[in-house]
């Protein structure tokens, strides 16, 4: 490998890969033949990038961390080629795993300014949005789709194909077997606990537009009936992007159920 100048690799690590302007490499730590990296990203030691890593650029990986893993799927067969791709500035911190796709050609795809915490896990097919947070080892299986600017607790679980909407709060130790839309809380197995009023403030949604959701939530999620039926007949209801996108996600398609308010879980009990 030729040296460059901007370039600060510690002679103990074993690269394979071309190394773009201002990259910083640890001690021990392995970056394979075909990985791919933005300007400006810190690889700490003994961090390990396989082949099929894509990084934009500033992202720093920590200590530990595995991208492009094998998926932990028994049929896969690992020489099909496919990817990690992790958007600019995203901090994946110690012990981090994300795999790669089981499809061909297929990825793997954390956002932009993404923050996955300590021994945090993202399953083969996930797609995670921008600015979502994964606290210290919250676990997403494969084919989990997260919204932008979600918020996943300490060892909180999401089952295979569920859909977390953005800005959702998934308190820690949670459990999702069912989707999650967009701005809500949950929490326990299942268990939608309100809006996420606070994180939505934060993205500095105006006072009508948390109205709208908030009539919304009533008229969904904390109705009796089908939520799909419940979302057709909200529809009028939403005048707003963010009201519209509410609404939306009922009537997508989806393989799981939707999660229910606590008080008609209580019922159905």
């Amino acid at each position: 490998m030729n040296a460059v100048s901007s370039v600060s690799c510690h002679p103990t690590a074993v690269v394979a890969s071309n190394l773009p302007a201002d990259t910083v490499v640890g001690a021990y730590a392995v970056i394979e033949e075909g990985v791919k990296m933005g300007a400006g990203c810190v690889i700490a030691s003994h961090a390990i990038l396989r082949k099929g890593t894509i990084l934009g650029d500033g992202v720093k990986v920590d200590s530990f961390a595995v991208i492009a893993g094998l998926p932990q799927d028994l049929k896969f067969d690992p020489a099909t080629p496919s990817y990690v791709k992790i958007g600019s500035r995203t901090v994946i911190r110690e012990g981090v795993t994300i795999h790669r796709s089981t499809q061909k050609e297929g990825s793997t795809i954390i956002g932009e300014d993404c923050f996955l915490m300590a021994q945090s896990h993202v399953g083969h097919d996930c797609t995670v949005g921008n600015r979502v947070v994964m606290a210290n080892a919250a676990l997403l299986a494969g084919h989990v789709q997260v919204g932008d600017c979600a918020f996943l607790g300490g060892s909180s679980g999401v089952h295979q194909f569920v859909r977390v909407g953005e800005s959702v709060m998934l308190a820690g130790m949670s459990v999702a077997t069912h989707d999650i839309p967009p701005y809500v809380t949950a929490a326990d197995r299942n268990v939608a606990c309100g809006l996420n009023l606070v994180g939505i403030k934060r993205r500095g949604f105006s006072t009508e537009v948390v109205a709208e959701i908030k009539r919304l939530y009533k008229a969904i999620i904390f109705k009796d009936g089908d939520l799909v039926a419940n979302a057709q007949a909200a529809q009028p209801l939403a005048k707003t992007p963010e009201g519209r996108r509410f609404v939306e996600f009922f009537l997508a398609d989806s393989r799981r159920q939707f999660i229910r308010s606590k008080s008609k879980n209580v019922v159905q009990q």
